[in-house]
């Protein structure tokens, strides 16, 4: 399922068979880490959290 959890009415998290997060967007630390591109390139994530960052 994709854009299951609002953050902002803006930012949303995507959750998607075989990706997992280790963290919520609230207590996500992954500032150093590069933003992971899916769904060919449409859809950038924080490898962190899955916060979309499109």
């Amino acid at each position: 399922m994709i854009y299951q959890t609002r953050i902002a009415p803006w930012r949303q998290t995507i959750s998607l068979p075989g990706i997992t997060h280790p963290q919520t967007p609230a207590t996500c630390r992954a500032v150093d880490a590069s933003s992971t591109w899916i769904l060919d390139g449409l859809v950038q994530i924080c490898p962190g959290c899955g916060l979309n960052t499109t």
